[in-house]
């Protein structure tokens, strides 16, 4: 009997999990620049960069470069950028709210990709996470 995987297909979206912490570390960072006892200059230098930050997080967590992940017994492809590329997986950090995948293009570009639980589908998510842990530990449990 042949031990084979069925293909795995995940379609990812951006998080608003996500987008929503970032945002929220910002504002306090903005709200602490302003309680604190430093002159004015300080505080208006502190907020145009703070600002500046929250503009560019907030255009690139609202898109993401990788938009869906195919997995099957001969490797990885990412459909990076509108192109289906071959990735190598490096590492994954797989827990039930949060996976990190960090993948190697064949371009030899390292990519990696957070994921919450609303990056794509709930049963996306889970089998996601079981393809994951099923070949980093080789099938051994």
């Amino acid at each position: 009997m042949i031990n084979t995987r069925p293909p795995l297909k995940v379609v990812i979206r951006p998080s608003r999990y996500l987008l929503l912490a970032v945002m929220s570390a910002h504002a306090l960072a903005l709200l602490a620049t302003w309680l604190a006892a430093v002159a004015p200059p300080w505080q208006i230098g502190g907020t145009l960069l703070l600002t500046t930050s929250a503009i560019y997080y907030f255009q690139q967590l609202r898109q993401s470069p990788i938009s869906a992940i195919e997995a099957d017994e001969t490797g990885y492809r990412l459909l990076h950028q509108g192109l289906w590329v071959d990735a190598d997986l490096l590492q994954a950090f797989v827990t039930a709210p949060l996976t990190v995948i960090q993948f190697k293009l064949t371009s030899g570009v390292r990519v990696a990709v957070p994921l919450l639980v609303d990056s794509m589908g709930v049963d996306d998510y889970r089998h996601l996470r079981v393809w994951l842990r099923w070949v980093r530990y080789g099938g051994v449990d």
